[in-house]
């Protein structure tokens, strides 16, 4: 019934959205070991086959932290701190078709504040906010997107430059791009002018200098400009110059 409903969700939401429907938590562990990051599972909390639901969750949070998990179950009193897992949320059977299109409503909602992006053979997810900036970098071989991070974390990423803009885009945050293959996020500028800017002290591993293409840099000057004139009573703002 829950593929059902996602299928006719996506369809009346016009959502290009992927969903999978697994024979058992085991099929399910190995289907987000090989594809990666899952934004929402709707998970039997005793399945008629393979590991034993909360087990099973314990195994797929250590895995991606940022994974949200519904536990399809006729209980109606769970004991959350034994299960220690933090999910989103309980449906009691039956599943009502409303509660699933509420909770995939409200993970596409909290979706946008993920960049979700390949990352080896699968993929992975970090807070938008937590992202300095992104830019690409050329190899003798190949081509990556090195995405900076403000915990001193960064990845590589084999996404072309047209799929970062189209998931920054999704998220609906305020990036800035610079250069053809280059995007900022405007929180952490400390100093810009037309020619470039300087990223707060410290904020990630990677450039503390970037500078502008000749394309871009009237258009980013002016944006941050305006970023910054929404902004300014929320945090402090970087020094402008004209």
């Amino acid at each position: 019934m829950i593929g059902k409903t996602l299928f006719e969700w996506k369809n009346e939401r016009g959502l290009d959205v992927e969903y999978y429907v697994t024979r058992d938590s085991d099929d399910l562990i190995d289907l987000c070991t090989r594809r990666g990051h899952m934004d929402l599972i709707f998970m039997a909390l005793h399945p008629a086959g393979g590991s034993d639901g909360s087990a099973s969750a314990r195994s797929l949070k250590r895995a991606d932290e940022n994974l949200r998990i519904v536990f399809v179950t006729a209980e109606r009193q769970i004991d959350i701190e034994l299960l220690n897992l933090q999910p989103r949320g309980f449906l009691a059977l039956p599943v009502d078709a409303t509660a699933v299109r509420m909770y995939a409503d409200a993970c596409v909602e909290d979706s946008r504040r993920f960049f979700i992006f390949s990352y080896g053979h699968g993929r992975t997810a970090v807070e938008t906010d937590q992202i300095c900036y992104i830019s690409k970098k050329d190899y003798p071989q190949y081509r990556v997107m090195d995405i900076y991070c403000n915990n001193g974390i960064s990845y590589m990423s084999y996404m072309s430059v047209k799929d970062v803009e189209a998931e920054l885009k999704r998220t609906g945050t305020e990036f800035i791009r610079i250069q053809n293959s280059c995007f900022v996020n405007p929180f952490y500028i400390i100093y810009i002018n037309r020619v470039m800017l300087r990223l707060r002290q410290d904020c990630c591993r990677g450039e503390a200098e970037l500078y502008f293409s000749r394309r871009f840099g009237g258009k980013a000057y002016r944006s941050y400009i305006e970023y910054a004139g929404r902004n300014i009573d929320r945090y402090g703002i970087a020094l402008c110059t004209s």
